[in-house]
């Protein structure tokens, strides 16, 4: 065991960890809402997780009522002598907006309030000094991050405080910083979320999770996008670079995965190095928070 590292254990047959997905791709406001590509993004996502030996629940297109009693649920089942994990993880995938929330299927909640306020040391005592790891897909404003791309084909974005200053030993990981826009692949999902299961299935033998961070930030950044403006109609040249936040994280974490070694299939995907990748993207109408329509 490294010193200062958080416990994990992966013997046996026990699962050391608990994950809810949570992916909301159809909304009430109307079908040109609708996220195409999150599909695949949680089948990413779960297949990392699983080879991470997390046992994970799947969620979809719930309600916010729906959606807080599934945290609560997922919270509660950690509680009591022989549930007892040594890490947990949250995903969502929704749109989202610059106030911090995101949409169910019928309302908006409140990310610190609704997600990351359920796992403080108050409200989920068992997971108390161990770490917690939460994933957002999804827009926290509409600004880009300009590039200069000369080729490509459009993206989508992924748009739409109760005090959680108790929660600590958790690893937010966001798939835009505060005030821009997330990307997303009408097809081959998006480029946060893909790019989180290349390099964690790649490195997680024998990465501290922060190194993986920063790699996934490393690879994001030399990715190219185009976006189009829906007011103009013009594709604008963007990167989406993402955001990692730290509360209380206060030891290494390395994740350990089931397999002797997890890899992950590359046939589809170019050499890393310097050169820049490019996004082909198909054009809908965003991630944003939708506006509301007057009647």
């Amino acid at each position: 065991e490294t010193l200062g590292a958080y416990h994990i254990d992966a013997s046996g047959s026990r699962k050391s960890g608990r994950a809810l997905i949570i992916n909301i791709n159809e909304f009430e406001n109307g079908a040109e809402m609708k996220r195409n590509g999150s599909a695949v993004d949680v089948e990413n996502m779960h297949s990392l997780l699983e080879d991470l030996n997390f046992e994970v629940v799947v969620e979809r297109n719930l309600k916010k009522n729906d959606i807080i009693r599934e945290i609560m649920k997922f919270t509660e089942k950690m509680e009591g002598k022989g549930n007892e994990k040594d890490i947990c993880a949250v995903c969502i995938m929704s749109h989202g907006n610059s106030k911090n929330q995101f949409m169910a299927h019928d309302k908006l909640l409140n990310i610190e309030e609704d997600v990351l306020g359920r796992f403080s040391n108050q409200n989920c005592s068992a997971m108390k000094g161990k770490p917690k790891l939460f994933f957002f897909q999804c827009c926290r404003g509409g600004k880009k991050d300009h590039t200069i791309v000369t080729e490509g084909k459009s993206m989508v974005s992924d748009g739409t405080r109760s005090d959680s200053s108790n929660l600590n030993d958790a690893l937010i990981a966001w798939a835009s910083p505060p005030g821009f826009l997330a990307l997303r692949n009408v097809k081959k999902g998006s480029p946060f979320i893909q790019t989180v299961c290349e390099v964690f299935k790649t490195h997680a033998k024998s990465e501290e999770v922060l190194d993986m961070c920063r790699l996934v930030t490393e690879q994001m950044y030399d990715m190219e996008h185009k976006l189009k403006n829906e007011e103009t109609n013009i594709e604008d040249d963007v990167k989406n670079v993402p955001s990692f936040e730290m509360r209380g994280l206060m030891k290494r974490l390395y994740l350990k995965p089931k397999s002797p070694k997890v890899t992950t299939d590359t046939t589809d995907t170019e050499p890393q190095g310097k050169k820049k990748r490019k996004s082909s993207m198909k054009q809908s109408n965003g991630e944003c928070q939708p506006k509301k329509r007057k009647r």
